[in-house]
């Protein structure tokens, strides 16, 4: 079920990571994906981009999206998210802001 007031913020750097904090800590749910390392502030929900797509209505990606033109900006975890056909289909529908 899609949250109209959520924000997904996937993959980046320390903006992202900062970025996500202030919109939790604004009342927003926020849920990220490729902070594996991170130990968010309360309020910000690690999730897969499969429970992002579901849930969020607003998607930021990061900047830039990604370092080699093959796979997502993603500096806190050790997983590769390849910038595909299937993730395109997670993006299907919502808004997405990026740089």
């Amino acid at each position: 079920m899609i949250d109209y007031n959520s924000f997904g913020v996937v993959g980046g750097d320390r903006r992202q990571i900062a970025l996500a904090e202030s919109i939790a800590s604004d009342g927003y749910t926020v849920y990220a994906f490729g902070f594996d390392t991170v130990d968010f502030k309360k309020g910000v929900i690690k999730a897969e981009l499969g429970e992002i797509a579901a849930r969020c209505e607003n998607i930021i990606l990061p900047l830039p999206v990604t370092a080699d033109g093959k796979y997502l900006n993603t500096q806190y975890s050790e997983k590769k998210t390849l910038l595909d056909d299937d993730f395109a289909e997670y993006m299907r529908n919502k808004t997405v802001l990026a740089g």
